[in-house]
């Protein structure tokens, strides 16, 4: 059912090249959306940053994932937020690639000025999605990972020892974006969002390392983070 990573990367001979050719275009899209905000020295020490921070490379370590597609679907539309369409088409594409996008579309909602708006669209986006798994489930089996197995995972509520621990070194590797912004509020409400949610449906924690990636690129791309290191 995640259809979309397999099928573009028919271009390339294998598809740990595709990813890596994904994660070329996703740094470069980086690069081009930030360089009016920062001098290029800070933005070529921003961009390592990024690319050699933990999540990322937790997130990339998988060569044979859709992660690298879903993180640059995710930051093209985080750059486009207030693009309603471009938010529709590719909020269906994250989604079709890897359901994970469901809860990045929770952060792009809620970082969003027009927060009904943008509920409002992901509920159709989410209608589309749903017809989408009607109409693949006819050509693929896919009782071991349909949305009733995430659901079940979901029932299953525990916050065990991994969780708090996930907690601790969230707000550790937070801590710099929650003293540096003045939207402290997203930041946290999504921090817990993802310690009680996503990763309680996953089976594999570093399997969304995404989350954690688009919401640098948000702080990065910030005005009150920049205004931040001008102080520094």
């Amino acid at each position: 059912h995640r259809i979309l990573t397999p099928f573009l990367s028919k271009i390339f001979d294998d598809i740990f090249l595709f990813n890596i050719f994904v994660i070329v275009i996703w740094l470069f899209y980086i690069s081009y959306n930030l360089y009016e905000k920062y001098d290029k020295l800070t933005l070529l020490f921003l961009i390592y940053g990024l690319s050699s921070a933990q999540a990322v490379i937790f997130t990339f370590n998988f060569g044979y994932y859709p992660d690298p597609l879903t993180v640059l679907l995710s930051t093209i539309a985080l750059f486009n937020l207030e693009n309603n369409i471009l938010f529709v088409f590719l909020g269906f594409l994250n989604l079709i690639n890897n359901e994970v996008g469901l809860f990045i579309l929770f952060f792009l909602v809620l970082v969003s000025k027009y927060k009904i708006k943008k509920i409002q669209l992901t509920g159709l986006i989410v209608f589309f999605y749903l017809i989408y798994r009607y109409m693949i489930n006819f050509y693929i089996e896919n009782d071991s990972s349909g949305i009733p197995t995430y659901i079940n995972e979901l029932k299953n509520f525990n916050l065990n020892f991994f969780m708090l621990f996930g907690l601790f070194s969230g707000l550790k590797f937070l801590i710099i974006f929650l003293v540096s912004t003045e939207q402290q509020r997203f930041i946290f409400i999504f921090l817990v969002f993802y310690i009680l949610i996503p990763l309680n449906m996953a089976v594999d924690y570093t399997r969304y390392g995404s989350l954690l990636i688009v919401l640098i690129i948000w702080v990065l791309n910030n005005q009150s983070f920049k205004n931040f290191l001008s102080r520094l």
